[in-house]
């Protein structure tokens, strides 16, 4: 039985120490925002030839944005200036956190971006870091909200 309270992620200090690092040290910043921007790109979220696969991060999408991805047939419009926006802060964000993890003297990334695809369900997932803190793994899942979602 666990008696322990679970682990609770300290984001200021993480992007404190994102921010230090980045201040002193851009390039190493950039390499870590230019890792973000190529998982963005690095077509997780496409379908393969086969089965549909969800994607677990899509279950709380917008539904119109569900029906484009199953259907190829659909042409799906245009995202929006407010959409892109607030996927690029999300980017942003992830970069943030995954370096500041990278370089915490309190936290121990193992991983970002892991995952895979489930053995006997159509689902797959990455989650965002896999990292320890005072001797227990946890994974994190970093999530943007719009303020423009219905």
């Amino acid at each position: 039985m666990r008696t322990r309270q679970p682990i609770a992620l300290d984001v200021r200090e993480i992007l404190a120490g994102a921010f230090a690092v980045r201040d002193t040290d851009p390039s190493y910043f950039g390499m870590w925002l230019l890792d973000a921007l190529a998982h963005e790109e690095d077509g997780w979220h496409q379908q393969d030839a086969g089965p549909f696969m969800h994607h677990a991060s899509a279950i709380s999408q917008c539904l119109r944005q569900s029906v484009y991805e199953r259907d190829p047939e659909i042409i799906p419009e245009e995202r929006s200036v407010e959409a892109l926006s607030t996927f690029t802060i999300g980017t942003l964000y992830h970069a943030l956190l995954q370096m500041g993890l990278a370089v915490s003297d309190r936290y121990t990334l193992l991983a970002h971006e892991a995952g895979g695809k489930h053995g006997e369900l159509n689902l797959k997932a990455h989650c965002d870091a896999v990292f320890e803190f005072d001797g227990e793994l946890a994974i994190i899942d970093i999530k943007t909200e719009s303020p423009f979602a219905p």
